[in-house]
């Protein structure tokens, strides 16, 4: 057995929130004795990449990402916060423009950094086997998928709590999962369950209440809940509007989603409008 089971977490009860990374390019203190300007450097491209990432420009936010992560390797100490946040970062921009090969080895990293420090960081642990569960996902290696998406809900469970929005993150994880493995009870089990921790526990998050949002609403339509379906991704697009506004790049995959199960419901207008608006967002883009 893996000795960061839930088995082995029995023995560490008390989970140290000092140093917890909870997102993607969250920005930690640093470690170590490190002068001011190289953190200041450091810091500035952290902060350019996840501007350039949340408008969309994903090229110019994974060469800042990957400066960063120079700037990190070079500044600070190997198994620093600032170099596994770089790694994370990185690991990030590579993962949504799909370059698998790439992408592996910067996670596989963070996942050794954080596995070495598991005592002091479990949560972060379960960041890092989040993204090594997206690579087996889009490699269509649900088995491995599987494994490391039920280890990072177990520790989450056990660092966060189990109704914290972290633990909501995995469990989204967890049912997509098995939605694609062909078990929609299950995977809707952990989607409405994620769904319930965001409702007390808002605001909700534009990727992933809304990731879980969508996989529900796939299976709402395919066992005829339309209304229900369609729904749910209304209220998904309504919340990444509100959070990056109404035009912008990572709006697209929902609203194609959203067109797709309009036409699949017999709301062609509707689903040509949003056509429409994906072509506009596309162009204005590019």
């Amino acid at each position: 057995m893996n000795r960061y089971t839930i088995k082995t977490q029995r023995r560490h009860r008390r989970c140290s929130t000092r140093g917890a990374l909870l997102g993607i390019l969250v920005i930690l203190s640093g470690s170590g004795s490190v002068r001011g300007d190289a953190r200041d450097e450091w810091k500035s491209n952290m902060d350019r990449a996840g501007e350039l990432f949340r408008s969309g420009n994903l090229v110019e936010a994974t060469d800042k990402a990957r400066e960063s992560l120079r700037l990190a390797e070079e500044a600070f100490d190997a198994h620093s916060d600032e170099v596994l946040s770089s790694l994370l970062s990185l690991g990030t921009m590579l993962l949504m423009q799909g370059e698998l090969d790439a992408v592996e080895p910067f996670v596989v990293r963070a996942n050794k950094i954080a596995d070495q420090r598991l005592q002091e960081s479990r949560d972060r642990f379960a960041t890092t086997l989040k993204y090594l569960g997206a690579i087996y996902m889009q490699r269509n290696d649900l088995d491995k998928a599987e494994k490391v998406y039920v280890d990072a809900v177990n520790l989450s469970e056990i660092c966060s709590g189990k109704d914290h929005p972290e633990t909501a993150k995995h469990l989204g994880n967890l049912g997509s999962l098995y939605v694609k493995k062909g078990k929609p009870a299950v995977g809707r089990r952990h989607l409405v369950r994620a769904l319930d921790i965001w409702k007390k526990q808002p605001p909700p998050d534009a990727v992933y209440t809304v990731g879980a949002m969508a996989n529900l609403a796939a299976l709402e339509i395919a066992e005829g809940n339309k209304t229900e379906g369609l729904a749910l991704l209304a209220r998904g697009l309504k919340i990444q509007e509100d959070s990056f506004g109404n035009d912008n790049p990572r709006l697209l995959n929902l609203l194609q989603n959203y067109a797709s199960a309009l036409r699949e419901t017999g709301e062609t207008e509707q689903a040509a409008a949003i056509d429409q608006r994906i072509k506009r967002i596309s162009e204005d883009r590019s």
